[in-house]
Parts: structure tokens; C-alpha cells; sequence
């Protein structure tokens, strides 16, 4: 578990991730998107109590809590503490044998979002992420990159966004990923910041290239993550 003082912690989010491949897979899959997107720090407990206490500790500076586990739990307050009683979204993903279990034990509270582990990666139905990206404008949290195309590169340097080249390069392989028909549909285009190309020394032809170079392989790799979480799991 990762401890932080309230008033020295970053933005964040409190996350009860249980041991497992699937869980693993999933977790580094939003914690990437979470972190480099929207700058949030991942806070992870070890169960659902412990992940209750951080988020009564840190306070406003937890923006949303997740939950990833395949086994059942019996307590609705302490899943209503997870989300400070509606305050926050609360993203719980657990195996579709679970789903109905979870729904109607929360049934009474609001802000929380469920997905079975079989369709989070979805293109048929609305993915997780773009749920958590949806859910989290309505929160009132930006993408570290929103509106970036509209912003001179000189303002841009004052976002946290372009501190590192890593964000930038998320930014990057996000849009390759729709060029390469990997995005929430089909059809979804990558758009491509000037700012950022900037920052990393590219051109458009340079893009290009790289997807030439690149494409093959990379669309094979996504595939077998997909694959593999959507594969069944004794452990499930």
C-alpha cells in the first residue's frame, strides 16, 4: 500500500487491485491511461477496507476509485465509503459471473460503474475507458492534452502534459493505434498535435513511417493482450 499525506499528495486515484494475471493485465492497462491522460496517482490498497481508509485519508484529492477482484464482498458501506457516498465514480471490474452480485449489492448507491472483465476491451460495446474518460469529464476532469490543438506550443510548455516526453509519446502511440483501426471504432481517426510532434522532433512524414515500420507488429501485440483477457481463466 502506498501511503501520502493529504496535504502533499498529488491528485489521484485509490485502487483495490487483487493478485492475479487478468488483474494485473487490467490494472497496468488504466493505470497507464489514467497517469499519463489525466496525471492521476495510483494509490494501491490491498483490499476493500484498506482502499476505504486512503480515500476517507487523502479527501478531495482522490478523483475516483476502482475496484478489480474476483471474489465477492459483504459489506455495501464500505463500498459506498470507496466513493465518499457518491462524491466520486467508483469503476468496479470483476468476471461476469460476479457481475449481477456486485450490481445488486450496490444497488442503492450511486456513481458506480460496472464492467465484466470479458468486455472491457470491447469494440462491439462502449469500452472502459471511454467510460472513465466519459464519466470523468463529467466530473470535471480535463485529459492533461484537452484542447491541446488550439494552444500555441509556448503555453503548452507551461502544461504538465509536455514536462515529459512521456506524455507525449502516449499521445503518439494513442493516435497510431486509431490510424491503425485499434481505436474505440473502426473508423476512428488519429489526430495528431503539432505541439507534440514538436516536442518529439517528428514530422507527419516521420509518423508515417513509424507506422509502416511499426504497424504490423504493434497491432499484433494489442491483439494478444486482447486476446488474452478475453481468454477464460480457471481462476475466474
Amino acid at each position: 500500500m502506498q501511503e501520502g499525506n493529504s496535504s502533499e499528495q498529488a491528485d489521484c486515484v485509490v485502487v483495490v487491485q487483487q493478485e492475479g494475471k487478468i488483474q494485473t493485465l487490467l490494472g497496468d492497462y488504466l493505470r497507464m491511461f489514467l497517469s499519463y491522460r489525466y496525471g492521476l496517482e495510483w494509490i494501491a490498497t490491498k483490499d476493500v477496507l484498506d482502499g476505504a481508509i486512503q480515500v476517507k485519508s487523502l479527501g478531495d484529492k482522490v478523483k475516483a476509485s476502482i475496484v478489480i477482484q474476483n471474489r465477492e464482498v459483504d459489506s455495501e458501506q464500505t463500498f459506498s465509503a470507496l466513493n465518499r457516498g457518491g462524491a466520486i465514480p467508483l469503476f468496479c471490474l470483476v468476471p461476469i459471473r460476479l457481475l449481477d452480485f456486485y450490481i445488486n449489492l450496490c444497488v442503492e448507491l450511486r456513481h458506480i460503474y460496472f464492467w465484466d472483465w470479458e468486455s472491457a476491451f470491447s469494440k462491439t460495446a462502449e469500452s472502459v475507458l471511454s467510460i472513465v474518460e466519459r464519466t470523468l469529464a463529467k466530473s470535471g476532469i480535463e485529459g492533461l492534452l484537452e484542447g491541446i490543438e488550439d494552444e500555441p506550443y509556448e503555453a503548452l510548455r507551461e502544461r504538465k502534459a509536455l514536462r515529459t516526453s512521456l506524455s507525449a509519446l502516449v499521445h503518439l502511440a494513442n493516435n497510431m493505434c486509431k490510424d491503425l483501426g485499434l481505436g474505440y471504432s473502426a473508423k476512428e481517426k488519429g489526430v495528431y498535435s503539432p505541439a507534440v510532434l514538436e516536442a518529439l522532433g517528428l514530422s507527419e512524414t516521420d509518423v508515417q513511417r513509424l507506422q509502416d515500420t511499426l504497424g504490423a507488429s504493434m497491432t499484433q501485440e494489442i491483439g494478444a493482450m486482447v486476446d488474452s483477457c478475453l481468454a477464460p481463466r480457471k481462476d475466474d
